[in-house]
């Protein structure tokens, strides 16, 4: 079985930044001639306040450039309809230079909390209620290559597809 710790610690390390100050990934090849990184952040320009009726959001902001003269056109962010699952994914997908200046998880954060209370209970049945809906952590005991490591289940035991619970859980105690 595979050791999940590094992988429970650089997803807390994921959400303690993008709590703080945001996280930008590292750029990756896309389509013929492109390449894409992910910025995820909390927003407080006009157009997300007019977007979402919130003072600051949750954003995602996938910037877009040409691979032979890192220039290109730029997309604008929008609202995050990530679900936690796919927020997990996504940090345990990150390769180690993406992460390695990331400092230590902030525990006094409340999502860090919840997400450590979650990751905490792998595989032991415990669910957490975050805004109504329950969740729990496994592992990928199968090594199903369609999962990484660790999965956030709701549901019953269905991988997560609930839009915006990511938006909702990094909200926490902001």
């Amino acid at each position: 079985m595979t050791d999940i710790q590094p992988a429970k610690d650089r997803i807390l390390r994921v959400v303690s930044a993008i709590c703080t100050d945001g996280f930008t990934a590292g750029w990756r090849p896309a389509r013929r001639g492109f390449e894409t990184r992910e910025r995820l952040y909390f927003d407080n320009s006009e157009r997300m306040q007019v977007m979402t009726e919130s003072p600051e959001a949750f954003a995602i902001h996938i910037e877009t450039r040409r691979i032979d003269d890192n220039s290109g056109p730029r997309t604008l962010p929008d609202a995050c309809d990530w679900s936690i699952n796919d927020l997990v994914e996504f940090a345990q997908q990150l390769d180690d230079e993406e992460v390695k200046d990331l400092p230590a998880a902030q525990t006094g954060l409340r999502p860090v909390q919840t997400m450590a209370a979650i990751l905490d209970g792998i595989d032991d049945g415990e669910w957490h209620t975050i805004a109504g809906i329950r969740y729990r952590a496994v592992s990928n005991a199968g090594n199903d290559p369609e999962y990484e490591d660790i999965v956030i289940l709701t549901k019953g035991n269905e991988p997560m597809d609930d839009k915006w619970s990511a938006e909702t859980f990094l909200e926490m105690g902001r």
